[in-house]
């Protein structure tokens, strides 16, 4: 079941979600405006990545941006940012990222993987961390604090056996990619 505004205002109170700051202004009917931060990872040319191998993902470049002095994204690049939010989901709740429709028809992509596990941010809320890339053919100028992606939340039908903090490769809230660990069972990991 996806969450009303009203439904997520309660969530807040009930702190079985947390969003700090949370401003009540940022509400849709279903879903809440969450914002970019000031600092973006932009990805530099450094020769191969290995998904199995960390030091092949060392191709980032911290950026700060301002409003006097915005992130300039090219078509077709891609950057790692990160909402202004930070956000703590309990084991009732998950949420999905979906686009704006202003920031969309910039041909501006916000993804994040999409869904939002429970238990993120539980019970020390952090930030979502966002892949944006230019699919349009101009450049677009990135602000920070600026509204750039929707949260819907659903609720989940019954309790999960553990929560994404608990075992989630990114429950650190890390933005750099984290390499991918081989299982010993897995015969389609072998062939790497």
């Amino acid at each position: 079941m996806i969450l009303s505004n009203e439904s997520i205002e309660k969530a807040v109170k009930e702190q079985t979600l947390k969003i700090e700051p949370f401003d009540r202004q940022s509400l849709g009917p279903m879903s809440i405006d969450l914002h970019l931060n000031d600092t973006i990872l932009q990805q530099i040319r450094k020769g191969i990545i290995d998904p199995y191998k960390q030091e092949t993902m060392d191709c980032f470049r911290s950026v700060k941006i301002t409003k006097e002095n915005p992130f300039v994204l090219n078509p077709g690049a891609c950057i790692l940012g990160e909402t202004m939010e930070k956000l703590g989901f309990s084991f009732k709740l998950g949420g999905y990222i979906g686009g704006k429709s202003t920031i969309g028809r910039l041909f501006l992509r916000v993804e994040n993987a999409p869904w939002i596990e429970p238990g993120h941010g539980w019970p020390t809320p952090r930030p979502i961390t966002l892949e944006l890339t230019n699919i349009g053919v101009n450049p677009v100028l990135l602000y920070p604090y600026m509204p750039i992606t929707k949260l819907l939340l659903v609720q989940i039908d019954s309790s999960p056996s553990y929560l994404y903090d608990d075992v989630g490769r990114y429950s650190d809230g890390q933005m750099i990619p984290q390499a991918l660990v081989q299982r010993r069972d897995c015969k389609a990991c072998h062939t790497h």
